[in-house]
């Protein structure tokens, strides 16, 4: 028997990454510092991708900001949706639990790697709160 190791993220460093267009904001004025900085750490806006593989009604209560919703039933048939030329997936569901499986799932049967936010949407609620 083996044992895949699941990658997981957790809320504080997933918030880091959010707050990463303040970061550019106070990065130095000149062109050329600034754009070094954007083509080593961060393309196309962000340096990841967020998926919430929760249904829709429960996406449609609440989300992350930016993120896509593709529902846990869903994502196999909805690989070409998962953006591989980001530096991470990242995936999120209420608790953490589908989100779980879910990155579990893409990393055994398509060796696509992914994260699961630690506790999910109801921990990330908690600490943005505060």
């Amino acid at each position: 028997m083996f044992c895949i190791m699941l990658k997981k993220i957790t809320i504080k460093k997933f918030l880091d990454l959010e707050n990463l267009e303040e970061i550019i904001e106070k990065l130095p004025r000149t062109p050329y510092d600034r754009a070094e900085w954007l083509k080593t750490e961060n393309t196309n806006k962000h340096s990841f991708q967020l998926i919430d593989v929760r249904e829709p009604y429960e996406y449609e209560d609440g989300h992350i900001k930016n993120s896509i919703n593709i529902p846990m039933g869903d994502i196999l048939e909805s690989l070409d949706k998962l953006d591989q030329s980001k530096k991470s997936i990242i995936l999120y569901c209420r608790t953490g639990r589908k989100s779980a499986s879910v990155a579990y799932m893409l990393n055994k049967l398509h060796k696509i790697s992914v994260y699961s936010l630690e506790e999910g949407y109801k921990k990330y609620l908690k600490v943005i709160a505060k």
